[in-house]
């Protein structure tokens, strides 16, 4: 009698075990990342510290989005949720960002340079790249390019 009693609770036991490993739960992957690999160069908006903005946005919105207004907007202390990022670029630095990919529309990237050229926006739309690279000159001209590792180059 004594044995089954045993024999119950050890079956007892490795039944739930067993029911317990069975029920991992599954997490779903992390969202994508984009990241931008930024170099300015070392007279870029001469020399002074700017801003990089990511939003999330639509062609429409994007052809009337005013410098004055991306700058007032970022400054103010009201959350924007269309806003993915807002970094500092130090110019003569390789900087590295990172933002969340969005799941639909397209990413607006706005430079706030104390003296922006004409191009102080781009848009960059889906299908998204994992990584970008973008280069601005010493006349605050930006070029910005699909990132190719290093065995890519020969292609």
């Amino acid at each position: 009698m004594r044995f089954i009693s045993y024999f119950n609770v050890y079956l007892s036991i490795s039944y739930i075990f067993l029911l317990s490993s069975c029920s991992t739960v599954t997490s779903s992957p992390p969202p994508p990342e984009i990241t931008f690999n930024i170099f300015a160069d070392t007279q870029a908006n001469s020399g002074g510290l700017f801003y990089f903005v990511i939003h999330r946005t639509n062609e429409k919105q994007f052809m009337s989005d005013v410098y004055q207004d991306i700058a007032n907007n970022i400054f103010n202390e009201s959350h924007n949720l269309e806003n993915l990022g807002f970094f500092s670029v130090v110019p003569g630095m390789n900087q590295e960002f990172k933002i969340i990919q969005p799941s639909q529309g397209s990413i607006s990237l706005y430079f706030l340079l104390t003296q922006p050229n004409p191009e102080w926006k781009k848009l960059i739309s889906m299908p998204f790249q994992e990584n970008y690279d973008i280069n601005i000159k010493s006349d605050n001209q930006i070029y910005i390019s699909e990132h190719k590792p290093w065995y890519l180059w020969f292609y």
